[in-house]
């Protein structure tokens, strides 16, 4: 009988920033160890984005309700892309707002993880950008 590895994925832990990179950690939301689990996450859109488009900053704050992942899962999902929900490919930019970057030219930004059409990258993007119905938030569900 085969076993399937647990992954747990630690939140707690120091952010990437990005091989030389310019950017520096604004807000990271820990989580303590947390096992990775597909089912327990949801891709969502503010009314806002339902709507049409807003800039992130006010998403950010629509999205204060919600228990949204840091970009330590972002890291992990790369690590093991076996664990992307297919689905995820055709959603756009996934946004990780557990953790704000901040950089001298872009301000504020967040990390997102996105399908190039060949394998799973990732880019930051800035909250002075428009997020539309192509940028979900991915959520902790009940």
């Amino acid at each position: 009988m085969e076993t399937i590895a647990k992954h747990k994925v630690d939140l707690d832990a120091a952010p990437n920033v990005g091989l030389g990179s310019c950017f520096s950690v604004k807000t990271h939301k820990k989580g303590g160890l947390w096992e990775f689990d597909s089912l327990k996450t949801s891709l969502h859109l503010t009314g806002q984005q339902k709507e049409g488009a807003n800039k992130g900053y006010v998403i950010q704050t629509e999205l204060e309700a919600f228990q949204v992942l840091n970009a330590n899962i972002l890291d992990y999902l790369l690590d093991y892309s076996e664990f992307i929900p297919k689905h995820w490919k055709k959603a756009g930019r996934i946004c990780f707002w557990g953790t704000i970057f901040t950089n001298p030219t872009l301000g504020d930004c967040i990390r997102v993880l996105f399908w190039n059409g060949l394998i799973w990258d990732w880019e930051f993007y800035s909250l002075s950008s428009y997020f539309d119905s192509k940028c979900p938030a991915v959520v902790l569900i009940n």
